[in-house]
């Protein structure tokens, strides 16, 4: 009986053990040392052994606590969201906006106190505005003796005049250039803007006037004449900024076009184009200028220097070439409309592609845009393959040895109609898609002895991707792609990728959507799932693939029938 007692009474103390461990876990701690210091802290006895409506004083206790916790994490966000950076801080403010200075405030005053901070900020950054933009010379004074940082300005365009400033160092000279420059503009014209100036190259870096100011002020070495005496003679922004660029770095007339130049950046092209610029306005034959891209006759030069001044550089060289060989000017326009209109690239081929446009003068000049397009697309364009993996690469061009000698033109027209109805029909079959089944995909990494694999199973839900499936698997589940559309059923790919990130496609699936129901699994060239295959790796990989199927029906309340 003694020994029942004993055992009676250690069973009570473990019960009593476990009831405070769990009392003190539910008070946020974890041992017994921190229990009774949480008790000392609060002047509570740190014994062990308490009735439970101590233990209940004492978890109340603690839930203030974390309340307490949690309503001065909230008071911290809220002061930094304020922008302030401690809690004086904090009533000082309220007290001077007018504000209650207490602590424990409502949801409601909190949202307004952010209401009326982000209206300050509002208030201080405006009127920072207004100083700054209604003393214009002030402010570009202070800006080029580098009195601010990007965060004090206020607006984008005195934002796009402080980096202008930056692209200058290490430039010597160009820092004073640059402030000369944008004091005159803004005394005498209307060029402070940001809007694109030409048209062909939109929001491309480099289209703005203060741009073009830069790339000015980084060539004052060249300029002919000091940037104060310049009167701009338009009240035309493209004028103006012509007139300007004519006046520091021009002797002798340039063409209008050529003021494209200065509106490419400090890409190497561009800056190769306003030496053009320079060299054509101190007097250099612009058939002798470094590095044009094609070869001008004498005839070539003189229509260069006539060509409209809505052209950019590169669209006059490609115009003045199809004009200069003889090819009427609606040619010309077609041929500047392509590819060719903004490149140079592959140009001793390409030159004779314009030849054969040109020596074809009863050709529709609108064939030039297809004819451009067929070709690059056979001699430069990477052709795209699809493996028996499935897996999408890009080979060499269909044909790099493409040549205009002895093309006929009969023969390149048809070419092009065929390629043309080709892309057409690719385009249509890539627009057909369909929407999703609603069925779950499927993730999970395993390790065989090929090593770690992440399978994957995924809908297969646009026409191409239904191709691309059965090219690579040698079946036909393409002819799904109406059943698939009206929703009946949905097709998926069991793709398996290995530790070198190599993906395989191992399977494909046809579910029957309504009784959500595999109706088909086959491998390559149609294998079943369980069967024999020629390959011992497809054959492994089928029947694990097979396995993997049947985990993700399991997951997604998917029925797999016996004889899948």
């Amino acid at each position: 009986m003694a020994t029942k007692g004993k055992r009676r009474r250690r069973g009570a103390q473990a019960r009593a053990n476990a009831d405070l461990g769990a009392h003190i876990a539910s008070l946020g701690l974890s041992s017994m040392a921190e229990y009774q210091a949480w008790c000392r802290k609060h002047g509570l006895p740190g014994a062990a052994n308490k009735g439970w409506q101590e233990r209940r004083d004492e978890r109340r206790l603690a839930d203030l606590d974390t309340v307490a916790s949690d309503a001065d994490d909230r008071l911290k966000a809220h002061i930094a969201q304020l922008g302030l950076a401690s809690v004086d801080a904090y009533q000082h403010w309220c007290a001077e906006n007018g504000l209650s200075a207490g602590l424990n405030k409502s949801a409601a005053q909190r949202k307004r106190e952010a209401q009326v901070a982000e209206r300050l900020r509002a208030d201080a950054a405006l009127l920072s505005t207004r100083r700054m933009t209604s003393k214009p010379n002030h402010t570009l004074r202070r800006i080029y003796e580098g009195e601010f940082t990007d965060d004090d300005m206020p607006t984008p365009l005195l934002a796009k005049i402080h980096d202008g400033f930056r692209q200058t160092d290490g430039c010597p000279g160009a820092r004073d250039a640059l402030y000369a420059v944008l004091r005159q503009v803004e005394k005498r014209s209307d060029l402070l803007s940001l809007e694109p100036v030409v048209p062909r190259f939109g929001d491309e870096p480099g289209n703005t006037y203060i741009d073009a100011m830069v790339a000015l002020a980084l060539r004052h070495a060249d300029w002919a004449r000091e940037v104060t005496d310049w009167r701009p003679d338009s009240h035309n922004s493209r004028r103006q900024f012509g007139s300007l660029s004519r006046h520091l770095l021009a002797l002798y007339d340039v063409p209008a076009f050529m003021d494209t130049a200065w509106f490419q950046g400090r890409a190497p092209d561009a800056i190769l184009r306003q030496d053009w610029f320079h060299g054509t306005g101190t007097g250099t034959n612009i058939r002798k200028v470094d590095g044009l891209p094609i070869e001008l006759t004498k005839k070539m030069a003189h229509l260069l220097m006539q060509a409209p001044r809505t052209f950019t550089v590169d669209q006059a060289l490609r115009w003045t070439q199809v004009v200069g060989m003889g090819g009427s000017e609606a040619l010309a326009d077609s041929v500047m409309a392509t590819r060719l209109g903004a490149s140079f690239d592959e140009e001793e081929f390409w030159v004779s592609v314009v030849k054969f446009l040109v020596y074809n003068p009863m050709l529709d000049p609108g064939y030039a845009e297809p004819i451009v397009e067929y070709i690059h697309q056979q001699k430069y364009a990477p052709e795209q393959v699809v493996g028996e993996d499935g897996e999408v690469t890009y080979g060499d061009p269909p044909h790099p040895g493409f040549s205009m000698r002895t093309r006929k033109v009969d023969a390149l027209i048809a070419a092009v109609h065929e390629w043309r109805g080709e892309r057409e029909r690719e385009q249509r079959v890539g627009a057909q898609s369909w929407d999703g089944s609603g069925i779950d995909p499927y993730e999970e990494d395993d390790a065989d002895e090929y090593g770690g694999t992440r399978w994957t199973i995924r809908e297969l839900t646009t026409m191409k991707t239904l191709q691309i499936e059965g090219k690579a698997m040698r079946h036909c589940v393409a002819t799904y792609a109406r059943s698939c559309r009206g929703g009946g059923q949905s097709v998926w790919s069991v793709q398996a990728q290995n530790d070198e990130g190599v993906t395989r496609r191992v399977m494909t699936i046809a579910v029957k959507n309504t009784s959500r129901m595999v109706t088909q699994a086959r491998g390559k060239a149609n294998a079943h799932p369980l069967g024999g295959h020629r390959s011992a790796w497809h054959r492994t990989r089928l029947r694990e693939g097979y396995k993997v199927m049947r985990r993700w029906a399991a997951q997604v309340g998917i029925t797999v029938p016996k004889h899948i």
